[in-house]
């Protein structure tokens, strides 16, 4: 009998066991599903050879942030860095970025009260430095995001971007081209047209 006792005692401390650590496994799973539904992103962009254009990078999903640091990645023979401004969600934070290297701009950004909810941490200036065609990768090498209170990391994904040198605003020569095609057509037309309708001339 008190051989019983004790395998059914060994036995319920068993579940217990197991029990205790299927909810600490329940917990942890949710809140690394709860932190991964933090994001950071940067959208596909375009411009002109030698414009400039501002390409922001976005938090979507920002809970008790209180750090954030980016590495971006571009090709520096078509982008050429020439500032990072704040953005909407972190204007009142800490900011700080480098873009003395070429191909890379690194930005920080602080706050003791916790970056919360979504829009754009920091908005990049490049200079347009390639061809009509050349394309430039612009990716997240670095997406490191901390907590306000536990300076714990929080999980986070990343959607890198691409940059493409897009043709100048105006009529391209192919449609220029097709343009003065379509008015050489119209005028052989009329031509044709006009002798058609000529009325002959008796004596």
């Amino acid at each position: 009998m008190a051989r019983e006792r004790t395998i059914r005692r060994r036995k319920l401390k068993t579940k217990c066991l197991i029990g205790t650590l299927a909810a600490i496994l329940l917990v942890l799973f949710t809140a690394i599903a709860a932190a991964a539904t933090t994001s950071l992103s940067v959208s596909d962009a375009q411009g002109n050879p030698e414009s400039t254009v501002k390409v922001p990078i976005k938090i979507t999903g920002a809970s008790n942030v209180g750090a954030i640091e980016i590495v971006l990645t571009y090709d520096s023979t078509v982008l050429s860095v020439t500032g990072v401004e704040k953005g909407a969600l972190v204007k009142n934070s800490l900011f700080d970025y480098n873009k003395d290297t070429p191909g890379i701009v690194a930005i920080g950004a602080a706050d003791t009260n916790g970056i919360n909810g979504d829009g754009s941490v920091a908005n990049i200036s490049f200079n347009v430095v390639g061809k009509i065609g050349d394309t430039s990768p612009l990716t997240l090498e670095t997406a490191q995001l901390n907590d306000v209170n536990t300076y714990i990391d929080i999980l986070v994904s990343k959607t890198s971007g691409t940059f493409t040198v897009a043709q100048r605003g105006g009529l391209g020569w192919a449609a220029i081209g097709g343009i003065l095609a379509a008015v050489v057509i119209l005028i052989l037309a009329v031509v044709v047209l006009s002798r058609r309708r000529k009325p002959k001339i008796t004596t």
